[in-house]
């Protein structure tokens, strides 16, 4: 496909074809040059000769990472390729293509969103100086046309952005027991791809404080689960591009009979590759037999026993004496008086 022949292009608009007729040269002049055009090899036509070449501008920039990160911080690297073209001491600055609107030059931001940073320590060709455009809280309508430029030497192209990840917003999480069963529920208004959550970390804390009155299955413990969360309902919506999900999930945990505790749940969630942990807590309640527990404490449980025990002696001895004496108690051993005592209480006599 031709371009431009003999100093006309086919389309103005993207291609300028300039003739130098003293030292009989020629140059091509691409506009808004994207990814596409980089990839393209170039061939250069005069009568017989041909040189077949790819761009390689003084000055070009690319994202930082393959994922963009919406509502978080993402950078772009601006990479100055000649020292003839960008000298060390030349302005270098970023700003919007379609407004013409200036963002940042050298190191200065007319806006917080926007932080210009330098990094001559990182050699991704050659020995290419590195400006970074860092762009705060980062939206869709951060998707658009960037031009870097050092002196008269600029790269202008728009942000192509195909991988994603947008971190659930208005993230809401509840837990019930029921059955046995502890339902945690999981919801989010905003967020791709669609959240998996497949291990919970089951810890229990016993309400019941004495073991007299506590059953087996009322232990604190600690375990793992693996279990995907079921979606109960999802829908897509999307907005400039990017497609966003509605999610509902529902993860059922069995309790294995556990009574009277604090159950806390940590749910291991992902988006994409970016792991994130929900934490629920609920609590199920203790039977009459355990709530009586609660208040005794293990410690006082022989004091009550001594106490018990005094008070029924001193109950037999006034009985004792207000009725007359078995023959028994006539005795002076002290281990038959004392079966004696008992033994009026009980006959009543």
């Amino acid at each position: 496909m031709h371009l431009c022949s003999n100093g006309r292009c086919l389309n103005s608009t993207k291609y300028k074809m300039a003739i130098n007729h003293i030292d009989m040269s020629f140059n091509l002049e691409i506009f808004n040059v994207n990814n596409l055009d980089l990839k393209l090899p170039y061939i250069c036509t005069c009568g017989i000769y041909k040189n077949k070449q790819h761009i390689a501008p003084p000055v070009r920039w690319s994202a930082k990472t393959d994922t963009i990160m919406l509502r978080e911080t993402n950078s772009l690297i601006c990479e100055y390729h000649s020292d003839v073209a960008c000298p060390s001491n030349a302005d270098k600055i970023w700003r919007y293509t379609n407004t013409d609107k200036m963002l940042c030059s050298n190191g200065s931001c007319f806006n917080e969103k926007y932080k210009m940073t330098f990094d001559n320590n990182t050699k991704t060709d050659g020995n290419a100086k590195i400006s970074i455009l860092v762009i705060k809280n980062f939206t869709e309508e951060d998707v658009r046309e960037y031009t870097c430029s050092c002196k008269f030497v600029s790269f202008t192209k728009t942000l192509e952005v195909t991988n994603y990840i947008n971190m659930p917003e208005n993230l809401k999480s509840s837990a019930v027991y029921r059955d046995n069963q502890v339902i945690i529920e999981i919801s989010t208004e905003k967020v791709f791809p669609i959240l998996k959550c497949n291990e919970t970390i089951f810890e229990t804390l016993s309400l019941c404080h004495n073991s007299l009155f506590c059953n087996a299955h009322s232990s604190s413990e600690k375990k793992y689960i693996r279990q995907d969360m079921k979606v109960k309902q999802s829908y897509g919506t999307t907005v400039s591009n990017f497609t966003f999900y509605k999610v509902q999930g529902e993860l059922i945990v069995d309790t294995n009979g556990i009574t009277c505790s604090t159950i806390a749940l940590e749910v291991k969630c992902f988006v994409g590759n970016r792991p994130f942990i929900v934490t629920v807590l609920t609590e199920i309640r203790c039977n009459d037999i355990e709530t009586i527990g609660q208040y005794i404490p293990s410690a006082s449980i022989g004091l009550v026993f001594i106490i018990i025990i005094v008070m029924i002696c001193i109950c037999c001895e006034f009985k004792m004496r207000r009725k007359p004496k078995h023959l028994l108690c006539k005795v002076k051993d002290l281990t038959y008086n004392k079966l004696c005592k008992c033994f009026n209480n009980g006959q009543g006599h």
